[in-house]
């Protein structure tokens, strides 16, 4: 049985060997093009997925992870640098994942805006309780590097299609304000949910509660004060 500090040595020496020394960490070096390439990727982001569950970020390591998916180091680093890419593609997955949340958007219709701002974030727990590996990474200061970018980039979209849904809503043109507002509102949403799921596994369904109430109160009182006519609350 390997040990962790011996897996990790191993792993920096097969690094050395099949990385280039310029490679950059960014997920993926090759898309798998073939059907067997594709269900060995998957297999190793679905084994990171739950290592991470199970030990948090220090329990990853190349030959961990190969233990896991049933495949060979030599394999992973056939797709991958090094962990951080693994988890970058991760990343890649979940943000595609937020994405489709917002999708629900415009299918909500003209429901009061707090009901809006809390399927929202009902989805969004939903997403993070059904999602392995997403707390270690997101809540435990998992991000780094291109992973992080990634992130930045997903909340950038993500504030730009609330303030068209909106602009939309309303019948005004969405601006810098409306966009401000909206990321504001994610990072009260990003900041108290990690909170909850840190408190409980599951998420602390008293917290969830407040994440709602303060985004709604936000949101609602920043529109306002942008000359948005304050919409109707739900009972």
């Amino acid at each position: 049985m390997i040990d962790r500090e011996t897996g990790r040595n191993f792993d920096r020496a097969i690094q050395r060997e099949c990385a280039p020394s310029d490679q950059r960490t960014g997920g993926l070096r090759r898309r798998p093009t073939q059907q067997r390439s594709r269900q060995r990727v998957r297999l190793i982001l679905d084994a990171a997925a739950e290592l991470l569950d199970e030990g948090g970020y220090p329990a990853l390591t190349t030959t961990a992870i190969a233990a896991r998916a049933n495949v060979s180091v030599g394999s992973i680093y056939q797709f991958f640098s090094n962990v951080d890419a693994i988890v970058t593609e991760l990343v890649r997955d979940w943000v595609a994942g937020f994405d489709e949340i917002m999708e629900h958007l415009d299918a909500l219709g003209d429901v009061p805006m707090a009901e809006s701002i809390d399927s929202i974030i009902d989805e969004y727990v939903e997403f993070i309780r059904k999602t392995r590996g997403f707390v270690a990474i997101y809540f435990n200061n998992g991000l780094t590097g291109d992973s992080r970018a990634l992130d930045r980039a997903s909340n950038d979209s993500l504030a730009d299609r609330l303030a068209a849904y909106w602009s939309r809503r309303y019948g005004s043109e969405p601006d810098d304000r409306m966009v401000t507002v909206a990321k504001v509102a994610i990072h009260i949403g990003d900041s108290l949910l990690a909170l909850a799921f840190r408190r409980t596994p599951g998420g602390d369904e008293t917290i969830i509660a407040e994440t709602k109430r303060a985004a709604r109160t936000y949101v609602m009182d920043a529109l306002a004060e942008l000359g948005v006519e304050r919409p109707v609350v739900a009972s």
